[in-house]
């Protein structure tokens, strides 16, 4: 992207701040695509602090166990940018835990791909197909084809 096309982007989140007093759905989705944004451009310690802020935000609030995972696998794919591999697995693991527990098959499905992801990049190459050839069945039961796209993009 050029350089005005991320001016235009961060005028346009200044101006979507979101606001607690706003409809939890689209406070949270305004959020998440400030840290998406944040992630993008590799502001990766100000990405840390939002997902941190509006993790703590959703847990106060008892919000949508769906949120929360997204949260997880949002704070797991960033340590996995930082290079901090062993940190993001954990975590993407607990996130699959927990969409496994609830059975959110779209945010275990997101889960394992990251997982499959840190082992592919730890150089566990086998481990992560081993992974990957486990959920696929998976995938297609409880899936439309564009899931499927999704989790080899993951991967």
């Amino acid at each position: 992207m050029s350089s005005s096309d991320w001016s235009a982007c961060e005028a346009l989140l200044c101006q979507l701040q979101p606001d607690p007093s706003t409809d939890p759905e689209l406070f949270f989705l305004l959020a998440e695509l400030r840290i998406t944004y944040l992630t993008t451009r590799g502001l990766y310690s100000q990405a840390l602090d939002s997902i941190e802020e509006l993790s703590a935000s959703l847990k106060e609030d008892g919000a949508d166990v769906m949120q929360r995972i997204f949260m997880l696998i949002a704070k797991a794919d960033l340590f996995r940018r930082l290079g901090r591999p062993e940190r993001g697995f954990s975590i993407a693991l607990r996130a699959a835990s927990v969409a496994f527990k609830t059975r959110l098959m779209t945010c275990l499905f997101q889960a394992v791909g990251l997982l499959a992801n840190i082992l592919n990049s730890n150089g566990d190459h086998d481990a992560a197909m081993r992974l990957l050839s486990a959920v696929l069945p998976q995938v297609r039961l409880y899936s439309d084809p564009c899931q499927i796209v999704v989790l080899h993009c993951i991967y």
